[in-house]
């Protein structure tokens, strides 16, 4: 964080996490996991939109995640044939 746009990154970042708390997707969180289990690395992605806005996003390693201990199931929500036509009618 030297060059000159420090600052507008550092915006970005704190606009990213204070984003959740003012739409209240998330609870409380804890400074620690529980007992057996450890945290799921996550990383930043800084990005320049086209429109000159500083984007910054935290993303879950997901490849370190390991089926039944950090999920037990995977769902894809996909539509069916009648929601298709119901809504595309219109």
């Amino acid at each position: 964080m030297q060059r000159a746009e420090a600052k507008l990154w550092r915006a970005a970042e704190l606009a990213e996490y204070i984003s959740p708390a003012k739409n209240g997707t998330f609870g409380a969180t804890q400074a620690h996991p529980p007992p057996g289990l450890k945290a799921i690395p996550a990383a930043g992605i800084y990005k320049l939109k086209r429109d000159g806005r500083f984007k910054y996003r935290l993303v879950i390693r997901g490849y370190h995640m390991e089926a039944g201990r950090d999920f037990n199931e995977t769902f894809a929500p996909v539509p069916s044939t009648t929601t298709l036509r119901q809504c595309c009618s219109l």
